[in-house]
């Protein structure tokens, strides 16, 4: 970068600093918030609560740490920034969110630094990708690429990443890799530190970063716990859990709850001393404080709700395209039901703005059922419904306040509410019992569940918060976390401002014959695995491991080791003792070399469609083994995809005819009727006596599937070493003719 330029980009700052200050000096204001960790009072001193002064030094300093992230800014025309000042318990932090943009380009960059020089976070803008090409940086490259960006932008904490806790993320749509970085000392994961570069797969330019990791770390003194201690200890303090879960059945269509043992990840784990741990989360904002140094926001007025004048009646037509049917409700019907209680927060000058019915099939009994949902407003009120039109059960309700609120709210404690906290709780429960009576006994209140509202001894409330219940339904003495009832207690009136009830029409299987939860430890133990993590603690008490917010807290942190299970994607059926995948794991890159391909052309294919999470890295492909057709499904429908049911219900028939099966080999023809049905040929390519194939056994090519051959030979997707002369249609792909296909594929379609 020029001198010249420099200089011109310090004095911007200096001058846009030296205006900022003086338009922000009376936008200073500060928001007290006295909530700690398990509800105690968080204490700040008023020197604490002062922000410190912003001066054209540090405004300096910053830009000069942001060089590390962001070298040339001579393309930019201006430049300006944010600071903010965050107090908490364990700390305090000012963070500077420094922004440059061009006015002839429209582009920006932003980076956000602290006073103490860290990156937090980095971005340019940039021009998605249209035509969506084939990478042609590799993922290992941008893995090593990544790297280098994430250890020169924070120089001192580079040793927490390295490129064995990588993953990467494809995305064709903007045309990007996504590296994401797991924090670890020697190899054990940091909990909750990351750091994540965007970066482009065709040029390798880098768009943004996000990092979070705590500073001031303190090294374990530890020792890890032998492998049958640890085994112990999650038996004796915890074990699996055995929980209800839906499957879904590919033969009957449907869906059906089963028992499975799935491990415990909520805020739980065992500690290198073998004893059990709560993990608390200290909350570290007391205070806050935020000044602008650019681009001041002019005040604002809202608009006036509108009123409803008078109701709106929903006729046949209206109703989404279901055909009404006597005896369903109509929406003042529906107000009659809701007033009815006098409970809810819905009253006579809420008009009736929109309506509508819509159809519900189960999906474990296939039963259809009919909502009817209704929006209701007024001036200063809105609220929605949805009950079921046949039974007139309420399913949901909602209300709002629309109109502005008082500055100065009345605030509350727990000792000063209008009614008694026990007095919420029982209104919660009445409601339920007058509205479910059927069902209601099988709900169970949940602590657990409570949402972050719920009243607790030592805290501070407004007039327009709300008291939260959860009850979730259980069977023999088991939860159905599917199914809840939640309640919304308004804490001035003790009006219902919300009710959401879910109840599943299925069947519960038994617990007889299950097996123990230390059977499926030991499945889950020899199929996935414990391991420990380190945990950034600023506090230790007996059974408790206390965090604080990473961005904020300067407190020393010690990295203590806590044993947890490895993953929370898997699962174990109760009954079987089968080890379930129940959601898909993305592991850590690997830069394998796929050793067993040696043809150039095969390993550069296999290569991109890796880069591309196609097809998994391995150590071997298997180049020379004839594919399936899943196999193929799987590999093609990422590139070209055939039907939302596709290689997903068991609907390949469409594609690869009646004798369709995802475990027997595919043969060329059924590839090649693929490649083009994904083309969106089809119709074209099942015309017949028109076509004639290049190759020379074209007189055997049946006349069923020639159309398609003779297309995808056209389009160039049939252009691979092995099939030059003859098509041979009844021969078994191999998993090397099928990735060059598909990467013809890709090539071409991209």
């Amino acid at each position: 970068m020029k001198r010249t330029r420099l200089l011109s980009v310090i004095t911007a700052a200096a001058l846009l600093f030296s205006i900022s200050t003086s338009a922000a000096s009376g936008m200073l204001y500060a928001m007290k918030d006295t909530r700690g960790y398990n509800g105690t009072d968080i204490s700040i001193t008023d020197a604490d609560k002062q922000a410190p002064e912003i001066t054209e030094a540090t405004v300096s300093a910053a830009i000069e740490a942001s060089r590390r992230v962001l070298p040339d800014t001579s393309e930019y025309t201006k430049f300006g920034y944010n600071s903010s000042y965050t107090v908490g318990e364990y700390g305090k932090q000012t963070l500077l969110s420094l922004y440059w943009t061009s006015e002839e380009s429209g582009k920006r960059a932003d980076v956000s630094v602290s006073t103490d020089g860290f990156i937090s976070a980095f971005s340019v803008s940039y021009d998605r990708v249209r035509d969506k090409p084939v990478p042609i940086i590799s993922q290992a490259e941008a893995v090593k690429a990544a790297y280098e960006f994430v250890s020169g932008a924070n120089p001192d904490h580079a040793k927490y990443f390295d490129t064995e806790h990588a993953r990467v993320a494809y995305s064709s749509s903007s045309g990007t890799y996504t590296v994401s970085f797991t924090a670890n000392d020697g190899g054990t994961v940091i909990s909750g530190a990351t750091a994540q570069v965007r970066m482009s797969y065709l040029t390798g330019e880098i768009y943004s970063l996000t990092v979070s990791i705590p500073s001031n770390l303190v090294d374990t003194s530890d020792t890890a716990m032998s492998d049958g201690a640890v085994k112990s200890a999650f038996n004796e303090k915890l074990p699996m859990q055995l929980r209800y879960v839906v499957k879904y059945d590919s033969e009957t269509k449907k869906s059906y709850v089963d028992l499975v043992y799935r491990p415990e990840v909520s805020g739980k784990l065992i500690g290198a001393d073998g004893e059990l741990y709560d993990i608390k989360y200290v909350y570290a904002g007391g205070g806050y404080k935020y000044a602008m140094g650019a681009n001041v926001a002019a005040d604002s007025t809202a608009a006036e709700a509108e009123t409803a004048d008078e109701a709106f009646v929903m006729t046949g037509a209206e109703m989404s395209g279901v055909e009404y049917q006597s005896g369903f409700l109509t929406p003042e019907r529906v107000r009659e039901v809701i007033m009815s209680s006098g409970k809810f927060a819905l009253d006579e000058s809420m008009g009736i703005v929109n309506s509508s019915l819509s159809k519900r099939s189960s999906a474990f009994t296939g039963k259809d059922s009919y909502i009817i949902s209704v929006d209701f407003k007024s001036e200063k009120n809105s609220a929605y419904a949805e009950l079921d039109a046949e039974s007139g059960e309420i399913l949901w309700f909602a209300a709002y306040d629309t109109a502005m609120r008082a500055d100065e709210p009345i605030v509350y404690t727990a000792e000063t509410l209008p009614y008694p906290v026990e007095e919420y709780r029982a209104a919660s429960d009445e409601l339920i019992k007058s509205l479910y009576p059927d069902t209601y006994a099988e709900y169970v209140y949940s602590d657990e569940h409570a949402d972050s509202g719920w009243i607790r001894e030592s805290g501070e409330y407004n007039e327009y918060d709300n008291a939260y219940y959860t009850y979730v339904r259980h069977s023999q003495g088991l939860p159905f976390e599917r199914d809840r009832i939640t309640v919304s207690v308004k804490l001035k009136d003790m009006s219902i401002v919300k009710v959401y009830y879910s109840y599943t029409d299925c069947e519960f299987p038994s617990v007889e014959g299950i097996i123990t939860p230390e059977d499926a430890f030991d499945i889950y133990a020899e199929n996935v695995g414990t391991v420990p993590r380190l945990y950034p603690a600023v506090k230790l008490e007996e059974g408790v491991i206390y965090i604080a917010e990473s961005d904020i807290s300067s407190a020393e942190k010690k990295l203590f080791i806590g044993y947890v299970y490895d993953s929370p994607y898997y699962q174990i059926d109760a009954h079987t003792g089968e080890c379930e995948k129940r959601n898909s794991v993305q592991e850590y890159f690997k830069d394998t070399a796929f050793t067993d391909i040696t043809d150039k052309r095969v390993l550069e294919a296999v290569s991109k469609l890796s880069d591309m999470n196609i097809i998994k890295r391995a150590e071997l492909f298997e180049p020379a083994r004839a594919i399936t057709q899943g196999e193929f499904a799987a590999m093609l429908s990422p590139v070209s995809p055939i039907p939302e049911a596709y290689a997903v219900k068991g609907d390949d028939t469409a594609v690869f005819g009646e004798d369709y099966d995802p475990d027997l080999p595919l043969t060329r023809a059924m590839a090649a009727k693929a490649l083009v049905y994904a083309r969106g040929y089809d119709e074209v390519a099942k015309l017949t006596g028109i076509y004639v194939t290049r190759f020379d056994d074209d007189a055997k090519i049946d006349g069923s599937v020639k159309g398609y051959v003779a297309i995808a030979q056209g389009l160039g997707l049939l252009d691979i070493p092995s099939i030059t002369d003859n098509f041979e249609s009844d021969a078994e792909l191999t998993r090397a003719e099928a990735a060059l296909m598909v990467y013809n594929e890709a090539s071409s379609v991209r």
